[in-house]
């Protein structure tokens, strides 16, 4: 039930492993960078290793202008791979000057890479940097070494790999925790907010509708006070599987408080959110919720203003559910129809 919607969650929520702290780990490995390698840059050009100083030149200037512009909160003016493409060059003529001692350099080098680049981009510097190595090991190693250094490198690239997948893994998984309700697997009200804010936000720039659905299980008390709580959650459970039946992948829905929910229908008008309210209050009656006898609900509908704040577009919508359960629960109030 919880996965009948998992790409909505991941459009509209879930980020890569690692991408929500790259943004830092890049700004960390900028100030570090750039203090930490411009004395190998200096000691190049000193022992007359020019192009190798020019390529490790040419990486702290990176880093220290990017650091700069973070530091001061403004874009990069060096792209993370156009940045670390000087750093490749860097490593292979560190290779290619210094043997093994250069060979050393490409471990962190690659396990560097998987953390500030996107993943794909990552691999491909690294089966890169791989592919160099490899062609100039027999200049200074003999074969059997040559084959136990690029064994190493390829699982430090598969390893790195295996990591992040683990790391997003568990991040999915945590921030699946983060915005659903444990019982039912609708969102829960800390999701809520950033995605009103999305669709106030879609109006504003292109004048995209938006409706709120609420709806709240009449009588719900009483089931609980009759069947007991368990059956109550089932009821909660099965009513969240009927109302997915008839929700579009783009449709979000939400457990706002114990027995109330909100439905936010994105390009919906109040029109047709009114329509999708009354097939919903029609199926859920007729769903097999509970044995003993039908469960009906009310719903409250408010389409989203020009201009409105959400708290205000929250606060019509219930209204409106009010309004409903006032007029003796199992109907369907608008908030136009809210005197």
């Amino acid at each position: 039930m919880a996965q009948r919607h998992s790409n909505a969650v991941h459009e509209h929520a879930a980020v890569p492993a690692l991408a929500a702290y790259r943004a830092r780990i890049f700004y960390s490995l900028a100030v570090v960078g750039a203090a930490g390698l411009l004395p190998f840059a200096i000691n190049n050009f000193l022992q007359g290793r020019f192009w190798l100083g020019v390529a490790s030149a040419l990486v702290v200037v990176g880093f220290f202008a990017n650091a700069l512009a973070m530091r001061r909160g403004r874009p990069l003016p060096v792209p993370p791979a156009i940045l670390l493409s000087p750093a490749i060059a860097a490593l292979a003529l560190s290779v290619h000057d210094q043997g093994i001692i250069g060979v050393l350099w490409t471990f962190p080098a690659m396990v560097l890479f998987h953390f500030v680049l996107e993943r794909r981009m990552a691999n491909a510097f690294n089966i890169g940097l791989l592919l160099i190595v490899t062609a100039l090991l027999p200049s200074f190693a003999e074969p059997r070494l040559s084959v136990r250094i690029v064994v190493t490198l390829a699982l430090t690239i598969l390893f790195t790999n295996i990591f992040s997948t683990i790391v997003g893994g568990l991040q999915s998984r945590l921030h699946d925790q983060a915005i659903r309700d444990p019982l039912t697997g609708a969102f829960n009200r800390r999701h809520l907010g950033p995605c009103l804010e999305q669709a106030r936000e879609r109006q504003s720039r292109n004048a995209a509708p938006a409706a709120l659905l609420a709806l709240d299980v009449d009588h719900f008390k009483s089931i609980n006070d009759e069947h007991g709580h368990a059956q109550g959650d089932l009821v909660l459970c099965r009513l969240v599987e009927t109302l997915q039946s008839r929700m579009r992948k783009l449709d979000l829905l939400f457990r706002s408080g114990g027995e109330e929910f909100l439905l936010l229908l994105a390009d919906t008008d109040l029109a047709g959110a009114r329509a999708l309210a009354e097939d919903l209050r029609v199926a859920v009656e007729a769903a097999p919720l509970l044995e003993a006898r039908p469960v009906t609900a009310s719903f409250g509908v408010a389409a989203l203003t020009a201009g409105e704040r959400t708290d205000d577009w929250l606060l019509r919508c219930d209204h409106a559910l009010y309004a409903a359960k006032a007029a003796g629960r199992y109907y369907v109030v608008t908030d136009g129809d809210v005197g």
